[in-house]
């Protein structure tokens, strides 16, 4: 799924109504206690650069992938002055942070406040077409239905709209439809997606089960490793840091792994968040033989992950068997190998 509004890579919260002495913006945040009432007698002062300033912000930090910061910034913005920018902003933050409920409630109270901006109006859509389409359960649940006629309303104005919308009619086992809406995306925006869009097109079962998203990550030796490359092999990717302690614990029992490890089955492991100096002393430090990458956050993103280590077990189709975060000596090197067995036995004998 690409994110509306933008060309790049896609919780329960219930966020009430307003009630006598809540404002908007508390609704925006539910938790937040009743604030005092406004004083009477005189009017409330005009927002003016302290708005703007707000919703600079936040937009500043939605493009450095700041999610957090953005949503503060929009949430204080939002408090000066009630507006369908304020709120879709708030929105976009949730939509970053995968609350993609609390994306959709927003999006349906900017709605209420877009007026007559017909390109705020088709970006607003383009988002809530979008998050409903991540709450979907199934082909036949309702907010796929929902989701396309917002992407169908935002697509003529959002060329990201056009892309989701084809999902969207994937997911409901309306390949001819999807499709069509697919092609016309790439002779619009080309493959935004380094092959992605047109491998969905030719096997729109990526729409509707778990494959996982292709990389072309750098090696320690600076190759590239494509997750293309690696098809028929049951790949182990293992994201972690030197930084993180967990991950460090578990570095024994990748250790003995890797040893055991035969010919059909590629573990990789992904280093975020820290330089690549860094990254490549400790690779040399620990004598970590088996394929070593360093990403900028960009895959870890698209496979969503968010906690350290994570493990994901891709298998030779390029499907998501199983993942797991955290690590416990008891538990988790013992899951891993039982994961790859179950792996390889899909995978059938060795030819």
């Amino acid at each position: 799924m690409i994110r509306a509004g933008a060309i790049a890579g896609t919780a329960l919260v219930f966020l009430g109504v307003a009630t006598p002495g809540r404002s908007i913006a508390d609704i925006a945040d539910p938790d937040a206690a009743p604030g005092p009432p406004a004083p009477q007698g005189r009017q409330r002062e005009q927002p003016g650069a302290a708005y703007d300033e707000g919703i600079q912000k936040g937009e500043t930090a939605l493009r450095r992938g700041e999610f957090q910061p953005a949503l503060e910034a929009f949430k204080r913005a939002l408090a000066l002055k009630s507006t369908g920018e304020a709120l879709f902003g708030i929105a976009k933050a949730y939509d970053g942070l995968d609350s993609h409920k609390l994306a959709v409630e927003l999006c349906t109270q900017a709605l209420a406040k877009v007026g007559s901006d017909p390109s705020l109006e088709a970006e607003v859509r383009g988002l809530r077409g979008s998050s409903l389409m991540a709450l979907a359960l199934g082909p036949d649940d309702k907010r796929l239905k929902d989701a396309e006629a917002d992407l169908r309303a935002a697509a003529p104005v959002i060329v990201s709209a056009r892309f989701n919308l084809g999902v969207a009619l994937l997911k409901q086992n309306r390949d001819a439809d999807g499709v069509r809406e697919l092609r016309a995306y790439l002779e619009e925006a080309g493959d935004t997606l380094d092959g992605g869009v047109r491998r969905m097109i030719e096997n729109p079962r990526r729409a509707r089960e778990p494959y996982a998203p292709d990389f072309t990550l750098k090696t320690l030796e600076g190759r590239p490793l494509a997750l293309a490359d690696l098809k028929d092999k049951v790949v182990v990717l293992d994201f972690w840091g030197s930084w993180c302690q967990p991950c460090v614990k578990a570095l024994p029992g990748l250790i003995k792994l890797a040893r055991k490890l035969d010919q059909r089955v590629v573990l990789v492991s992904i280093d975020e968040g820290e330089s690549e100096t860094a990254w490549r002393s400790y690779v040399a430090r620990n004598n970590m033989s088996w394929a070593q990458c360093w990403d900028n956050g960009q895959y870890a993103h698209a496979l969503n992950v968010h906690q350290f280590p994570t493990y994901v077990v891709i298998d030779g189709e390029g499907l998501v068997r199983a993942r797991r975060f955290g690590y416990d000596p008891r538990q988790t090197d013992a899951w891993l190998e039982n994961e790859i067995k179950l792996a390889l036995a899909a995978l059938g004998p060795v030819r």
